[in-house]
């Protein structure tokens, strides 16, 4: 594989344990790819964050913020809803999360397309479930700061699952963070109007 990407580093075939197989999608802080991991003979969801060669140290650390914040914060969170991390790591400028790989799963985003509504008692069951998954993050400390259908994945047998924690913060950091001067993270489009 050892592709170019758009950041300007390459695409390893490889890291850590994980051989990394096609491109199942792209985000704003990384790329996921369909990878294996031979030692428990499983398919899973890669996500890389790749860095872009010669960045300063601090650029460095605040581009790779979101990968640890993923691995940290959404890695002890233990719920039907949230989809698991079962691992993370770093090797040279590429950080990675490996999540759990969910067969023919969809985002919601495919799911509110004119054409492709859901039946209103699915959508009701959709919300109750993140509603909990939500409940339960917050209850662990833990703030998502990007609900929105894309970070919301429905499996074929129409389980629901919350996933991306990439700017999620712990809620004793999004206290010190609202200061004078709070910092605007999130999709505006799917903000609470007062974040705005």
């Amino acid at each position: 594989m050892s592709e170019k990407n758009p950041a300007g580093g390459k695409v390893p075939n490889r890291v850590g344990k994980y051989v990394l197989g096609r491109e199942l999608g792209a985000g704003s802080s990384g790329r996921v790819f369909l990878s294996h991991d031979p030692y428990f003979d499983r398919d899973v969801a890669i996500k890389l964050y790749l860095l872009e060669d010669g960045l300063s140290e601090s650029r460095r650390r605040a581009r790779r913020q979101p990968f640890f914040n993923e691995a940290k914060l959404a890695g002890r969170l233990r719920h039907p809803n949230i989809l698991p991390i079962l691992d993370a790591g770093e090797e040279g400028s590429i950080g990675y999360v490996a999540i759990e790989y969910l067969p023919g799963a969809e985002s919601l985003k495919s799911w509110i397309q004119p054409d492709r509504l859901l039946p209103v008692a699915t959508v009701v069951g959709i919300v109750f479930k993140l509603a909990r998954a939500i409940e339960y993050a917050h209850r662990m400390d833990v703030i998502h700061r990007d609900i929105k259908p894309s970070n919301v994945l429905r499996s074929p047998d129409g389980e629901v699952y919350l996933i991306d924690f990439g700017i999620a913060v712990h809620a004793g950091g999004l206290q010190e963070e609202t200061g004078d001067k709070p910092t605007l993270a999130g999709s505006p489009s799917y903000m609470a109007p007062e974040l705005i």
